[in-house]
């Protein structure tokens, strides 16, 4: 006798009828079935918010089993204000549930912005499948309700040379067409090196009033043979200019601020333009080279951007790129992160 998959049966179910989210994940709940996180994912976010507090109920009645527990920290991101109640109960059930806030240091906010979403065209980001079957509707934060707040554009060679390495520039965002999000006054244009040991080290760059952004020299570039660990890391080809892509700029909805690496599992968008890092080992926040003052996170890029699965960009960009802002000293700096 085969032994039935439920959670392909709760994934069909899901893609019939994604109004259906709700009664999914209630009757996995109450049958003891369990999902992938993938699943349990995009079931959530088609959840619409009036339904939350049903949810909320019934995953407390059902901890500590799994499912209960992996909705519980999902539900701590996108609604802290109806789990704060539950957290003794999340807690024990796993001890690393955390709600929702802000990040900072000391007395500083490390928030320049609120979220946004960068949204890719649709035809630029492939469908997460299961069982070979794909969802017929995006999910909220691949296809935010609403116009746009504005466009920006990612790809393209960038004017000037890494002043470690002497290779070419990357644009991850230009922001020139942007409408003002806030006070804060951002950079037109972020940029990167894309070389291996430029990439995975803290880049910085100083913007000044006119002109592209200048990079600023690190410790001297290690050589191969040198004795130093990294000079045996394997040579990878210099990444190949993306073609151009506009992206539009959505204000993140309320549920989604907060979103976990692990637990987005591709069924998220992480491709950010302001709020809460989306960290994969832990929070990370350079020191701004003017001021010494820890930077505030300015963007994100995840998987789902060409900086992976780009010519020369896939053999070591798994994770996530991130850009800061030092808005006082107008210096930019970018970090990576993977698991």
């Amino acid at each position: 006798m085969v032994e039935r998959d439920w959670g392909q049966a709760s994934w069909l179910r899901l893609v019939e009828d994604p109004r259906r989210a709700l009664d999914v994940l209630l009757d996995a709940l109450r049958d003891g079935t369990e999902l992938w996180v993938s699943i349990t994912v995009a079931a959530l976010d088609l959840v619409p918010d009036e339904d939350l507090p049903q949810l909320v109920e019934a995953v407390i009645a059902r901890l500590p089993a799994e499912l209960a527990s992996d909705l519980g920290i999902l539900l701590g991101l996108q609604v802290p204000e109806l789990m704060r109640e539950h957290a003794e109960a999340m807690r024990a059930a796993d001890p690393y549930f955390e709600l929702g806030s802000e990040s900072r240091a000391g007395e500083r906010s490390l928030v320049l912005l609120p979220a946004h979403h960068l949204v890719l065209p649709e035809e630029a980001v492939t469908a997460r499948a299961l069982y070979a079957v794909s969802l017929p509707t995006r999910t909220p934060t691949w296809a935010p309700r609403g116009e746009p707040v504005g466009t920006a554009a990612i790809g393209g060679e960038a004017p000037g040379e890494c002043a470690t390495c002497g290779g070419p520039l990357h644009v991850l965002l230009e922001l020139s067409a942007l409408p003002a999000l806030g006070e804060v006054e951002l950079p037109s244009l972020l940029v990167t090196c894309g070389r291996f040991d430029c990439l995975w080290g803290e880049q910085f760059f100083e913007h000044r009033d006119a002109g592209p952004p200048r990079s600023l020299a690190r410790a001297p570039r290690v050589e191969a043979g040198s004795g130093d660990p990294w000079s045996s890391m394997p040579t990878h080809p210099l990444p190949s200019a993306l073609p151009v892509m506009k992206v539009a700029v959505h204000r993140t909805p309320a549920r989604w601020q907060f979103q976990d690496w692990a637990q987005a599992n591709d069924m998220q968008n992480l491709n950010r333009l302001g709020g809460e890092g989306t960290w994969i080992q832990g929070a990370r926040h350079p020191e701004c080279p003017g001021c010494g003052l820890t930077m505030p996170l300015l963007a994100q890029f995840d998987g789902a951007t060409p900086f992976v699965e780009g010519p020369g960009w896939g053999a070591f960009t798994e994770g996530i790129l991130y850009c800061y802002w030092c808005v006082d000293c107008r210096v930019s700096a970018t970090a990576t992160q993977q698991t």
